[in-house]
């Protein structure tokens, strides 16, 4: 099984030839279309070939087999698919409070779950380490030690591994601000124990190396389930 993740930064319909090129089994993307109001009963219509798709206004997850929804609202969806349960989720930007408190639901919406194999993917909006964000040639100080510590909490709290942090290291973001690089490894792959022998996850930096498309990498996880 091959599951694609991508921040399409409002550009999936000049993205989407490149993502079903991918061949993908699951598709779960972020910032999918413009989010200035709520598109997500357009989704079908613009992503037909993925099968069949569930969006929000922020979401879309889209599988070549029929998945059922079991939480829905703007920052989250999650999906069953078969026995596997797919979080798809985009962090909210701004402030960190923000971002825990957004954690802290992720926390309360896996708890109320019945799982067995669970992987959640999306863009965090922050560096989980502190060698995962720089801005020039310094670590940056986007992301707070509060917020590290919240996430390091999820990981245990849910035995979850975060695969991005167990390959050789590259940013899945990188946009130019002030004159400087700002580069993030913020979009992540988390699988629980039951998954961690079978996955191996890489990037494609092609979506965000060529002009006019997004400014994320995709992320691809293959899955021997």
């Amino acid at each position: 099984m091959r599951v694609l993740c991508l921040n399409c930064n409002r550009a999936s319909k000049r993205l989407y030839d490149e993502i079903m090129q991918k061949n993908p089994d699951i598709v779960m993307l972020q910032e999918w279309i413009s989010h200035k109001k709520d598109r997500s009963d357009e989704a079908q219509t613009i992503l037909n070939s993925l099968g069949c798709v569930s969006a929000t206004r922020y979401l879309v997850t889209a599988s070549n087999q029929d998945h059922i929804i079991l939480h829905s609202s703007e920052r989250f969806l999650v999906t069953r698919h078969d026995d596997l349960v797919v979080i798809n989720t985009y962090f909210p930007a701004g402030k960190t409070k923000d971002r825990i408190e957004h954690m802290k639901n992720l926390s309360k919406i896996i708890q109320d779950l019945e799982i067995n194999s669970m992987l959640i993917a999306g863009d965090f909006n922050l560096a989980p380490r502190l060698e995962d964000g720089w801005y020039g040639d310094d670590h940056s100080n986007f992301t707070k030690k509060a917020e590290r510590i919240c996430f390091q909490n999820l990981l245990t709290d849910f035995d979850l591994h975060d695969l991005g942090s167990e390959i050789e290291w590259a940013p899945t973001f990188e946009r130019q601000i002030k004159g400087k690089s700002s580069r993030f490894r913020c979009d992540l792959f988390l699988v629980n124990s039951q998954l961690i022998t079978n996955s191996r996850l890489s990037y494609d930096h092609s979506f965000r190396t060529q002009e006019d498309k997004s400014d994320h990498s995709a992320l691809l996880l293959e899955l021997n389930i």
